[in-house]
């Protein structure tokens, strides 16, 4: 009878099926949220989240100023490319799996940030330049700006956050 001898050589499947598992119970999410989110503006009941909703999709009194969803799509290209970038890193083993959505996390985290600083929106009614001063729209105190947030969550929760610069 003859013996066979089969040696299994791993070449890195089982590394990648880690990584893959991974990315499947981490969340990379964008946008108001946590304490920042929460905050409310000073003299108001209004958090920060609902006044970036109210900016972006408008109200019966306010015109729509979108600058997370602009952002997000004039962006999709890069925005794309890092992340395929961050995760062929996290597959190659180069970084975490968290390191690389927390990279992805940053960079669309800081474009929403620049359109909301470029100032390109429908003009403010003049009552509202009246009573601040000043005509640009959705920088005021810098409140719902310097809120823009990212977090990576496993199952839910947070793991690691961060701020759009």
């Amino acid at each position: 009878m003859a013996t066979v001898n089969v040696r299994f050589k791993d070449a890195g499947l089982v590394k990648l099926r880690g990584v893959l598992l991974e990315l499947q119970v981490l969340d990379l999410t964008i946008g108001f949220q946590g304490d920042s989110g929460a905050q409310l503006y000073p003299e108001t009941l209004v958090s920060v989240a609902q006044v970036a909703l109210f900016q972006e999709y408008g109200t019966e009194d306010i015109p729509a100023r979108s600058f997370l969803r602009k952002a997000v799509f004039s962006n999709r290209k890069a925005i794309s490319a890092v992340a395929r970038r961050e995760v062929q890193a996290a597959v190659k083993g180069k970084k975490s799996p968290v390191e690389a959505l927390s990279e992805i996390g940053q960079f669309a985290a800081n474009k929403i940030v620049a359109r909301i600083r470029s100032g390109n929106f429908k003009a403010l009614a003049p009552s509202t330049i009246a009573k601040k001063g000043h005509s640009r729209p959705l920088i005021d105190s810098k409140l719902m700006m310097n809120s823009v947030s990212w977090a990576v969550r496993r199952f839910g929760e947070i793991e690691v956050q961060g701020f759009g610069k």
